[in-house]
């Protein structure tokens, strides 16, 4: 091999809709526990509304895909996205 890298590359696994490093380090539950409340709240917003995963993400601020990869569990949202669905989602809460 001739371009061999000087540093091997970590690998990536998917598991559990989070893709980390596969380091042996077991995941923080509590930020699971928050993804899964945070897409509690977003199915149950959606239900009360009647709204489809377009019109949510529209006054999110953010793409369908976004919304229905959430939901799904496939992804975990930045900061910054979480907020924005917090602002339209949990304004009821008060």
């Amino acid at each position: 091999m001739k371009n061999k890298p000087k540093h091997p590359r970590k690998w990536v696994s998917w598991q559990g809709g989070n893709l980390s490093a596969d380091n042996g380090k077991p995941r923080n539950p509590e930020r699971r526990n928050d993804m899964e409340e945070l897409r509690e709240k977003m199915l149950e917003y959606r239900a009360r509304h009647q709204m489809s995963q377009t019109t949510l993400a529209e006054a999110c601020g953010v793409s369908y895909q976004t919304i229905n990869s959430i939901e799904s569990g496939k992804q975990t949202p930045s900061a910054l996205t979480k907020t924005k669905i917090m602002l339209v989602v949990g304004k009821e809460e008060k």
